[in-house]
């Protein structure tokens, strides 16, 4: 079965640096959101930070992390099941805690939480999947088609906030739950 992309990013075609995010001439520019929630450095599209090029980065040796990114919006159908991947790397000392939440809004307060990643320590790049025991990330929509959002929401408990994300996917899962969960899920 061949699952549908509803969004990549491998951060490669956007400028380095730059707030709000924006692409190379010749690309169209879509509405991500940085939330600093702690005020000083933050997330920035940063080069040789990505699994193999560009990638999402913080470097704050001084400073912990409380920052969020949203995607922009992605159309997705009603009582469909979706999942999402990326590519992590903790490159400081402080331990990162990953949330992802997704919702109607790009407003992360007003989101459902789906998956959590604590303590996840320095080393090599590390996917989704794997940081997951071996399951993917998912979340189920309610009964209505919309546009949706994807939050990711980064933490440390300390200083030394010196992480990067690469890779971001979102597509249909290739092993939903069975449609009466879903529906049972859903309508509680």
């Amino acid at each position: 079965e061949i699952a549908k992309v509803h969004g990549i990013e491998n951060f490669e075609k956007m400028e380095a640096g730059q707030y709000p995010l924006t692409r190379d001439a010749g690309f169209l520019d879509l509405p991500w959101t940085i939330i600093d929630n702690n005020g000083g450095a933050s997330l920035g599209v940063t080069v040789g930070a990505g699994n193999g090029g560009y990638g999402l980065a913080m470097n704050a040796p001084a400073q912990a992390a409380d920052e969020w990114i949203v995607t922009p919006a992605a159309e997705l159908v009603a009582a469909a099941s979706y999942r999402f991947g990326f590519d992590f790397r903790n490159w400081g000392g402080s331990p990162v805690t990953i949330q992802l939440a997704w919702g109607n809004t790009p407003d992360p307060t007003q989101m459902t939480v789906f998956a959590t990643y604590a303590n996840i320590m320095p080393g090599g790049f590390v996917t989704a999947k794997t940081l997951g025991g071996g399951f993917d990330p998912y979340f189920n929509t309610p009964f209505y088609t919309g546009d949706y959002y994807i939050a990711m929401r980064f933490t440390t408990s300390g200083t030394n906030a010196y992480f990067s994300v690469d890779n971001l996917k979102l597509d249909d899962n290739p092993s939903p739950p069975n449609r009466s969960i879903l529906r049972m899920r859903t309508a509680s």
